[in-house]
């Protein structure tokens, strides 16, 4: 319990008192991760703040390198289904 309280804890205005609340009522740190914003927006305490912060941390890449490559992946990705592909 004390490495899930560090991992969240870590985000940004999450505290020790709200890491113990999110997994009680998630059951374990894997569902609270699986979570969408509407389960995370259900926990009382929780802000609108909070769990963007949250759900950002559990789905969006690290660094800013990898999303860069993630997007020019995904734009690839959509041209070449538009049959845009080797198009100038």
């Amino acid at each position: 319990m004390d490495q899930v309280a560090d991992v969240l804890t870590s985000i940004r205005s999450i505290n020790k008192t709200d890491s113990s609340y999110l997994v009680s009522q998630f059951g374990s740190f894997q569902q609270l991760v699986g979570a969408s914003v509407e389960e995370l927006s259900l926990c009382n305490g929780i802000g609108e703040k909070k769990v963007m912060r949250l759900y950002d941390a559990f789905n969006k890449p690290f660094n800013k390198k990898r999303r860069k490559e993630e997007k020019k992946s995904f734009k690839n990705d959509s041209e070449k289904q538009e049959g845009g592909e080797g198009v100038l």
